[in-house]
């Protein structure tokens, strides 16, 4: 079930796969990117999941799936 508000939200915009592309690039590619997960497998050697988040999240489970 979705927000009631949702389509109303001036909030809910802001939350585009390309605002939310600009905000990993911005605080992992470009600031603290010894701090991103995938960077960290890389540097290991082992593979990285492309649902792989920064943040060592997985896509699916942050969208709810």
């Amino acid at each position: 079930m979705s927000c009631p508000h949702m389509k109303d939200c001036e909030l809910y915009p802001q939350f585009t796969l390309d605002h939310m592309r600009q905000f990993w690039i911005a605080k992992f590619c470009e600031a603290d990117f010894g701090a991103c997960a995938r960077l960290q497998l890389v540097k290991q050697g082992k593979p990285v999941p492309p649902t792989l988040l920064p943040n060592g999240k997985d896509l699916r489970a942050a969208l709810g799936g």
